[in-house]
C-alpha cells in the first residue's frame, strides 16, 4: 500500500511544479499542496515496511526540500532565527519573544 501511495504523492508533486508554469498559479496554493504533500510522507515514514519504501521516501523528501529551497517557502524557523539571533544562548529569555515583550502590553 505504501508504494502506491508514495506513486500517488509523487505525480501529485509532479503536477503541482508543473502548475508552476502557469500564467495564473498562486504560489500558496502551491506551498499548501506541497506541505500536505509532505505530511502525508513523514506519516508514511514511520510506517515505512521496507528498505526500498524508506528509500523512496527519502527520495522524494529530498526533491521537497529542494522545491522548498528554490521557491523560497516560509520557513517560520528561520525567521525567528532572524528576529531572535540569540534565542539559542543559554541565558536568553523566551519571555522576550512574546507579543506583548515586542509590542507592548496593551
Amino acid at each position: 500500500m505504501n508504494e502506491y501511495e508514495i506513486q500517488f504523492l509523487e505525480n501529485r508533486l509532479e503536477k503541482l511544479i508543473e502548475s508552476t508554469s502557469a500564467k495564473d498559479y498562486d504560489i500558496v496554493e502551491f506551498e499548501v499542496g506541497v506541505y500536505k504533500i509532505e505530511e502525508k510522507l513523514i506519516e508514511i515514514s514511520r510506517m515505512a515496511y521496507n528498505e526500498r519504501v524508506q528509500s523512496r521516501v527519502e527520495k522524494l523528501e529530498k526533491k521537497i526540500n529542494k522545491i522548498k529551497k528554490d521557491f523560497d517557502f516560509y520557513d517560520s524557523e528561520a525567521e525567528l532565527d532572524m528576529m531572535f539571533p540569540n534565542r539559542y544562548d543559554e541565558g536568553f529569555d523566551e519571555d522576550s519573544m512574546s507579543y506583548d515583550s515586542v509590542f507592548g502590553d496593551d
